[in-house]
């Protein structure tokens, strides 16, 4: 007696491959008009002022000249920094104010002169 053929699903080579459109859509990636749309009322300069800062993620770069953004990465940093404005007034005061003590705290790169003006 042969024992009963069990069926099994068939999975092919682009089975779970697949995105859900919400993944799909925080894949992509954005140029710098696109992600000026995406972030909002932004100018071009302050985009890029914010992004040598730090403020927003880096780039990728498919060409030299051409920079691209992850569509997802800007969500979260915009959904991140989306705070009322004395809680971003008061995260600011403590950044400057980190910013200030660190400075302090750093070495100076000048050895103090002799007494007599010469070395």
């Amino acid at each position: 007696m042969r024992p009963p053929e069990m069926s099994h699903p068939q999975i092919g080579p682009d089975d779970g491959d697949e995105l859900s459109p919400s993944q799909a859509d925080d894949a992509d990636e954005l140029t710098v008009s696109e992600a000026l749309k995406e972030l909002g009322n932004i100018s071009r300069a302050t985009f890029w002022r914010q992004v040598g800062a730090g403020y927003l993620p880096a780039p990728t770069y498919v060409t030299p000249r051409a920079p691209r953004w992850n569509r997802g990465k800007l969500r979260r940093h915009k959904a991140r920094n989306q705070r009322l404005p004395r809680d971003a007034k008061e995260l600011r005061r403590q950044e400057r104010l980190a910013r200030e003590h660190n400075h302090n705290l750093a070495p100076t790169d000048q050895a103090p002169k002799a007494e007599g003006g010469r070395e």
